[in-house]
């Protein structure tokens, strides 16, 4: 491979029913703003991004459509890893649990990166490593805007699709705004 993008890799991972069901489910939910964080001298503060940054997230820990999505994205990270991370990247250990996002009018993710020491945290608070691959999927597309850029690439979203790239300094990404409707997504990160 040659090129930064060979290694963002979009791939249909979650069936019509699936993502209905999450939507329905994840409506019912109470959100909280998505706040963001990065490490200055070994200290976690609050990232300058959060002033540019609005959605919404919340998690759906141990629910059964959490965990048909959880097995759902099994597959397509296998793919993505037997694919385009050998032979140096022929495994990995498991991912976070599932972070749902929603987007209304107005809203967005700034760029960053996933460069996030806290995600694997031990029982200590120690960090035990910083994840190797993000995994964005798009739950439903009846709405206007919240386009994924990912190092410079437009990514239109596709209803059911993830977008699997590395998660280093290589890869900044970002959702634009939405102007109509509300935007249903899934993240999580792979160890």
């Amino acid at each position: 491979m040659k090129n930064l993008l060979d290694y963002v890799m979009r791939v249909p991972a979650l069936d019509e029913e699936l993502c209905q069901n999450l939507i329905t489910e994840l409506d019912r939910k109470d959100w909280y703003d998505h706040p963001m964080y990065h490490h200055h001298k070994g200290k976690k503060v609050e990232s300058e991004i959060n002033q540019i940054t609005h959605s919404k997230v919340v998690t759906l820990d141990g629910t059964r459509n959490d965990s048909l999505l959880i097995e759902s994205l099994f597959n397509p990270i296998q793919k993505y890893v037997t694919e385009l991370g050998k032979p140096f990247f022929n495994s990995w250990a498991g991912y976070t649990p599932i972070k749902y996002n929603k987007y209304e009018v107005g809203m967005s993710m700034a760029k960053h990166i996933d460069h996030i020491y806290s995600i694997f945290d031990n029982d200590y608070g120690v960090p035990k490593g910083i994840p190797t691959l993000s995994v964005l999927g798009v739950l439903n597309d009846d709405y206007e805007g919240g386009e994924i850029i990912v190092a410079d690439n437009e990514y239109k979203p596709i209803a059911g699709s993830a977008l699997i790239f590395p998660s280093n300094f290589m890869f900044p990404h970002e959702a634009k705004v939405v102007t109509k409707g509300t935007r249903w997504s899934v993240v999580t990160w792979l160890m």
